[in-house]
């Protein structure tokens, strides 16, 4: 059959398809006003905030360690908060708020968070640091708002809750390890006294100060490293790229001490300790390890103050850009495409049969296929293709 018979086809039934594509759509855009529920979606937008720094921390700041400790190994903001998100714990209180089983007649919480899975969309945006947490809900636009708001609400709560928790846990461990080096300052001082009342306060050259200052200033660096370690192992794993780099800090610090106690080429200003006379030997480690001690102590002593302040803030840990408001328009279903569509559809099946049943008069008239004719005859369609075969009845 050529293009040609194909388009004949067309015109000569073309008011007939008008009428029934007419009908079809009318019939679909009834159905999807009617019959179809209406769904809307809400969006809001949140950022994580900036740290600003108190004066404790930009004191903190001066340590080698720096203001970051007590956030460091932490997940970065926007994956935390996208965990949240995707977490049990949100959602099933987010279900239970707004009773969302009954609402989707669904038998059992586990049926709702799939229903849950496909109607909350989270997206992150890199480069802008933003975050937009969408919600779809079925024939109330208010209320898909207000569900939104309560997810980016209960976002926030988990978040301050999780940064208090390891706030608190950072503070025990510092806490134990400021007090141990209060304890080995104050045993040290002691020592020291003990010391000078038996034997006198012994008069330090200048060199063996500055070895004594370039040693405390090394231990101290090393216990430092050591704090910062012991955090990121506690809240990032041993795996983490920062843990390793401390360890090659402190192997490296564990170096210069070998040295600076040794002595070498490199460093041939300091009096190396082992080199010195007995007594005097002696009277510098005592110095040595009182000032060690102090110096732990002066790092210790803003880390905890600034680790107690943390686990007392209870300030919201995000920033809400957008909040969600009520759709002017539902979501779902999309009456003109789904109208059109329709009308497409029935389109082509209607040219279609148009096509099929001119096939078959074709056939049926050549007379060359009585088999077809035979099967149409039981089927009773030969009446309904205004077909008659007069060589049989003759």
């Amino acid at each position: 059959m050529s293009i040609v018979h194909f388009i004949d086809i067309v015109l000569k039934n073309v008011k007939g398809l008008i009428i029934v594509v007419l009908l079809s759509m009318t019939t679909m855009a009834f159905f999807s006003i009617v019959f179809m529920d209406k769904w809307y979606q809400s969006t809001a937008t949140v950022v994580q905030p900036s740290e600003g720094l108190s004066s404790l921390s930009a004191l903190v700041g001066k340590t080698e360690l720096g203001s970051g400790l007590l956030g460091i190994g932490s997940t970065p903001g926007s994956q935390r908060y996208i965990a949240i998100l995707n977490s049990r714990r949100l959602r099933e209180d987010l279900i239970k708020s707004y009773d969302l089983i009954n609402q989707f007649g669904v038998d059992s919480l586990d049926d709702m968070m799939e229903i849950l899975e496909d109607n909350m969309l989270i997206d992150s945006d890199r480069k802008l640091g933003t975050i937009s947490i969408s919600l779809r809900h079925p024939k109330d636009a208010q209320l898909t708002a207000e569900m939104t708001n309560y997810a980016v609400q209960q976002l926030d709560r988990i978040n301050r809750e999780m940064s208090t928790e390891q706030a608190r846990s950072t503070r025990i461990f510092i806490e134990e390890r400021y007090n141990r080096a209060l304890a080995d300052l104050s045993s040290a001082e002691d020592s020291l006294n003990v010391f000078r009342k038996q034997f006198g306060i012994i008069e330090l050259g200048e060199q063996t100060k500055v070895s004594i200052e370039s040693m405390a200033g090394v231990l101290a660096k090393i216990e430092e490293a050591n704090v910062e370690k012991d955090v990121l192992l506690k809240t990032a794993g041993p795996n983490h790229p920062e843990y390793l780099q401390l360890e090659t800090k402190v192997e490296a610090l564990r170096k210069l001490e070998r040295k600076l106690f040794n002595g070498s080429p490199e460093i041939d200003l300091i009096i190396p300790f082992e080199k010195s006379p007995e007594i005097t030997l002696k009277y510098v480690r005592l110095y040595r390890s009182v000032e060690i001690c102090q110096r732990i102590v002066e790092f210790l002593v803003p880390q905890y103050e600034q680790a107690k302040i943390q686990e007392a803030k209870d300030t919201p840990t995000l920033l809400i850009l957008d909040s969600a408001r009520a759709a002017d328009h539902s979501y779902k279903p999309r009456k003109t495409i789904l109208v059109l569509l329709t009308g497409f559809i029935v389109a082509l099946l209607w040219v279609g049969t148009l096509y099929f049943i001119d096939n078959i008069k074709s056939r049926l008239t050549s007379g060359n296929d009585p088999e077809l004719l035979a099967i149409l005859e039981r089927l009773k369609l030969v009446r309904f293709l205004h077909l008659t075969n007069t060589e049989e009845k003759g």
